[in-house]
């Protein structure tokens, strides 16, 4: 009995190395965190990207633009994968957050936020030139809206 006990005993394996693929002597296995994150991380960038869909229709109405990722705050309401995905913007993998893995593209200034959004460099204009933004009138206007505002506004 002795023989056979002794042939079953648990070998202990570190997860990174379980997740390491067979070639290089891991068991290839899928970190499932790892996996969930960048699926999750594919939502937020679909809710950022595309621009219609009854599936994005319907995620705005219950719980406003994909920009309220950023939000810290909780609600009642959010769904467990809503929180999730808000939790995915703030991890550590990326810089601060999620959104800086990615860069905007103006395009017609409309779905850009001149302010808030970061289209000019690595921060947005209003940490850049926080005084302007103190006594801007169109603080939460996209480009396409303020340049509008300038076409139109009358010269003295």
């Amino acid at each position: 009995m002795g023989m056979g006990f002794e042939s079953r005993k648990i070998v202990w394996a570190s997860w990174k190395k379980v997740c390491e693929p067979k070639e290089v002597g891991g068991l290839g296995m899928i970190d499932i965190r790892q996996f969930n994150i960048a699926l999750l991380g594919k939502w937020i960038w679909r809710l950022g990207y595309e621009k219609t869909g009854f599936w994005k229709e319907v995620l705005n109405s219950k719980y406003g633009e994909w920009r309220e990722l950023q939000s810290h705050k909780r609600s009642s309401s959010d769904s467990l994968w809503w929180r999730n995905l808000k939790e995915v913007w703030y991890l550590d993998e990326w810089k601060d957050n999620f959104e800086d893995t990615f860069s905007w593209e103006v395009g017609n200034g409309r779905e850009v936020r001149l302010w808030e959004d970061r289209w000019v460099g690595n921060t947005n204009l209003k940490d850049a030139f926080p005084r302007l933004f103190t006594i801007c009138f169109t603080k939460e206007s996209s480009i396409w809206h303020t340049g509008e505002r300038s076409e139109n506004s009358e010269v003295n």
